[in-house]
């Protein structure tokens, strides 16, 4: 098995993911919040294919149909080798954008938070340790620039199976939100996109 083909599979399916819950919160929150038409829903999601012209309903089917087959692909690569046959991925059936994972991975690799820093900061720590770690910038939680301005963010450590926590980290990660790495998913330092909590 390529570790790191499964990786960025399991990447692009958190993206995926990411993108579902924009589209649900647009057709909730956003109806009732703000009222929006049809032809508004339609303007917006103009916005995230620029060049085609699709509804905001058709993303989302799109969307739907892609994490389909991503967990399909996922699930079969993972078959095929022996320390990945266990786990298998699984659709969250109330929360579309989440995804489950079986086989018991929590007991195999843990996740432990560390604390607030900067992101060169952590890079320097994991060419240290040689540990993987994922970092989560104040751009996508605000909250934290309350905390202290002069840090870029929160991070975790991995532990346990280097490959393992390479492909599951986003199943670990105990935040309230659909995350994706937004540099590459098999560096020491994820560099994580997080969804509003």
């Amino acid at each position: 098995m390529d570790f790191a083909h499964v990786a960025n599979m399991v990447n692009n399916l958190q993206r995926v993911c990411y993108q579902v819950r924009f589209l649900e919160w647009q057709r909730e929150d956003l109806d009732s919040e703000w009222l929006l038409t049809i032809e508004d829903k339609d303007s917006l999601a103009e916005l995230i294919v620029p060049s085609v012209f699709v509804t905001n309903e058709q993303l989302y089917k799109i969307a739907l149909l892609e994490r389909g087959v991503l967990i399909e692909s996922i699930n079969e690569s993972l078959s095929k080798n022996n320390a990945t046959k266990s786990f298998r991925l699984e659709p969250v059936k109330d929360e579309l954008y989440r995804i489950s994972i079986t086989g018991g991975i929590e007991d195999i690799v843990k996740i432990e938070f560390v604390g607030c820093d900067s992101f060169k900061n952590v890079i320097e720590m994991s060419e240290k340790s040689n540990s993987r770690y994922v970092f989560l910038g104040q751009r996508d939680f605000g909250e934290l620039e309350a905390a202290n301005p002069d840090l870029d963010g929160e991070y975790w450590v991995l532990r346990g199976d280097d490959v393992l926590s390479a492909i599951f980290w986003p199943f670990l990660l105990p935040l309230d939100a659909t995350c994706f790495s937004i540099n590459d998913p098999t560096s020491l330092v994820l560099d994580v996109e997080g969804s509003e909590k």
